[in-house]
């Protein structure tokens, strides 16, 4: 079966936003009772969770996106 990939983009003001609320999310009760029910009836869509940190340069098209 081919690799399939779901690429979401987020901006967070900094590091440590960005961690706190992934962790929240991630101990989200509604979240973990979706996540099961979902992979009873369909199967795991959601085997393995990749996160990369992309960051603006002084090339970006826009360097200050946060206000």
């Amino acid at each position: 079966m081919k690799k399939q990939n779901l690429s979401i983009s987020l901006e967070w003001k900094d590091e440590g936003t960005m961690k706190t609320t992934r962790d929240k999310f991630m101990a989200d009760k509604e979240w973990k009772e979706i996540k099961a029910e979902t992979a009873k009836l369909h199967g795991g869509f959601v085997n393995n969770i990749e996160d990369r940190k992309l960051k603006l340069t002084e090339f970006s098209p826009q360097n200050k996106l946060l206000k």
